[in-house]
């Protein structure tokens, strides 16, 4: 059968309520204030014909979070147990709970003193008051002193005078007086005090343990862990990309906000990107300062700056529609992840159009006194050479990738373009650049600014006229490994707009018909799986100096296949390459012969058919200025 129960809340104790006989359920003071404080105010709002009280509740009521919340439960079942342990253990460190007093000593005072006063005989008397003594001697308190008026006896073991006064207890009836020793008595209780003490100390260090510990889980440690990740942001905001989201007690409003941080550095550093962040960490770094001042000096970077876009982009956006988003993302997926495999950083994304960006180490520039020099290390042959891999590599990725080749089919799409394929054109070039904020403190893109990168994409507009995808400057080919040369090709040379100084133009040429895909065909989500560790061996590969470009060529079955040509490569070359020459020095004529016989080798090939035409635009006859270059006017 239940009894009612009635707890009477102190101002720091539990609060305890009382529901159908004996359910109780215990709450926090703020729980149980919070309650009473939201009954009445929906009392208020039904008597003030308020329509929804819950409007009343979102103003003027503050929800307990769950960290509070889950604390203030933990709290209290470790203060229950606490309370608990002591009741129940407590008492046993008692010398009351060990040992009984014995009554036998006020017994047998009463006894005799009862028996002197009946007229008992002497011997009688003095028979029990010997029981008396032989048992009290042997007890847990024996006796140390008695006395017996009417036998004129008083026998003492133990001197008073000698002890002191919490170290014997006395009793006294009708003129019979007896002491008793307690010095086992009290010997017992401070062994039991000490141990009892002890208890305590180790059950309240044991629970000072368990509340800090609850408190650093749900609270301390999110908190400094928060503040790691603000740091590792500011320090390095590409770390944000490599942090994970915590999984664990997802409902914690700490966990919720640590895993915001995570995200929003993520964003930050997908915003910014890698020229983004030095702005984020000065800005992150400034401590108590709450102003954000995204306007910074830039600095001066070399790089090698790629861009790429994607052809006909205006006639897909017209078919596709709202479609064309996941059109540009997914060649943006490609485009963007390949590019980080081979050691890049993707920097703007301009519609159909992207910037792309493999920084210089500072330790591979040397300080000349003309100014930044960079020398054709190991590290800048081998940045060279994945730049052109990548591209190579796109371009295989574009072609072979059923989420791309989709769109080649799209009979919306070749209604409007016949025979259409997804293409891309791609412009490299190295140079310096100055990297930073571009805009105001309403709108800022991180980026770089140089007539080097402009021309990187008018190299790229330029592959139209040419017909290939890509094109090289000669400040890539400069810096690149024999390996990699060896597999380019010069086109020309020329100036383009913003530059004076005339480039050479280069090119890798590839065979897509040797795409062969056996069995199932990659797909890009099964690829993503692969991407980090694939990019840590190629980390691995130049940390420990052999990342030749010939060794990521051989040991992917792609590049091979599209990097060997199914027609005599080497004698075309050497037809086209002494046609170029004659070409440079003005001699139209005989590089006219030498690059139709070319084409004979390799039909519809776009550099040859380019330097035709505008050869035939001068009768080929060169101009009598001619110094070896021509204007480019693509732009």
């Amino acid at each position: 059968m239940s009894c009612p129960i009635n707890v009477k809340p102190s101002k720091h104790s539990l609060t305890a309520k009382i529901v159908k006989g004996s359910s109780v359920i215990l709450e926090s003071p703020m729980s149980a204030i919070s309650g009473f404080v939201r009954r009445l105010s929906k009392y208020a709002a039904k008597s003030l014909s308020i329509q929804t009280a819950e409007e009343l509740d979102e103003v003027s009521i503050t929800k307990e979070s769950r960290v509070g919340k889950k604390l203030s439960e933990l709290t209290i079942k470790r203060v229950i147990l606490i309370t608990l342990f002591l009741i129940l253990f407590v008492p046993v460190f008692s010398a009351e709970y060990q040992f009984q007093p014995e009554l036998h000593v006020v017994d047998g005072v009463k006894i005799l003193a009862n028996m002197t006063q009946q007229n008992v005989s002497l011997d009688i008397i003095n028979q029990t008051l010997n029981n008396f003594i032989s048992e009290s001697l042997t007890a847990w308190e024996p006796l140390i002193e008695i006395t017996v008026p009417i036998l004129q006896i008083t026998y003492i073991w133990t001197n008073l005078n000698d002890l002191r006064k919490t170290d014997y207890d006395t009793y006294e009836y009708n003129g019979v007086f007896a002491a008793v020793d307690l010095r086992n008595y009290n010997t017992l209780d401070s062994i039991l005090n000490i141990f009892r003490t002890v208890f305590m100390c180790v059950l309240f260090i044991l629970g000072a343990m368990i509340f800090s510990k609850d408190a650093n889980d749900l609270a301390l440690r999110p908190i400094e862990r928060m503040i790691e990740k603000v740091n590792k942001i500011a320090n390095n905001p590409l770390k944000a990309l490599e942090e994970g989201i915590r999984g664990t007690n997802q409902n914690m409003e700490t966990v919720l906000i640590e895993n915001a941080i995570i995200k929003i550095g993520t964003l930050l550093a997908l915003g910014f990107g890698d020229a983004g962040s030095e702005i984020i960490a000065k800005n992150i770094s400034k401590g108590n300062s709450g102003s954000v001042n995204p306007m910074i000096p830039g600095k001066k970077h070399y790089a090698i700056f790629g861009f790429c876009d994607i052809r006909n982009f205006t006639d897909v956006t017209e078919v596709l529609q709202e479609e064309v988003m996941l059109f540009v993302n997914t060649i943006a997926s490609i485009v963007h992840r390949t590019i980080d495999k081979y050691m890049g950083n993707a920097n703007k994304n301009i519609g159909d159009a992207f910037l792309l960006v493999w920084k210089i180490p500072d330790e591979e520039i040397k300080m000349t006194p003309d100014g930044m020099k960079l020398i054709r290390t190991k590290m800048v042959k081998s940045l060279c050479d994945l730049a052109i891999i990548s591209y190579v590599k796109t371009i295989a990725r574009l072609n072979s990738y059923p989420e791309i080749l989709q769109y080649n089919n799209n009979s919306k799409i070749n209604a409007r373009i016949t025979n259409y394929k997804v293409k891309m054109g791609f412009g490299l070039h190295l140079g310096w650049a100055i990297e930073g904020a571009i805009g105001s403190i309403y709108k800022i893109d991180a980026s770089y600014l140089s007539p080097n990168v402009n021309i990187a994409s008018r190299l790229e507009a330029a592959t139209k006229q040419y017909g290939i995808p890509i094109l090289i400057s000669d400040a890539v080919w400069d810096m690149c490994s024999n390996e990699m040369r060896r597999r380019m090709r010069e086109l020309d040379r020329v100036t383009v707009k913003g530059s004076k100084k005339p480039l050479g133009l280069f090119t890798v040429d590839l065979n897509l018909e040797n795409l062969i895909w056996k069995g199932e065909k990659v797909k890009l989500k099964k690829d993503l799986k692969n991407h980090k560790k694939k990019k840590e061996q190629i980390m691995n590969a130049l940390e420990n100096d052999v990342g030749k470009c010939i060794v990521f060529i051989e040991s992917d079955h792609t590049l091979v296949n599209v990097l060997r040509a199914n027609y005599d490569y080497k004698s075309f070359a050497e037809t086209f390459n002494s046609g170029l020459d004659d070409y440079f020095v003005g001699k139209w004529k005989d590089a006219k012969e030498k690059i139709l016989l070319g084409l004979e080798m390799k039909p519809n090939d776009g550099p040859s058919l380019t330097l035709l035409n505008f050869m035939e635009g001068l009768a080929f006859e060169a101009p009598e200025n001619w110094k070896g270059f021509r204007e480019l006017t693509e732009k």
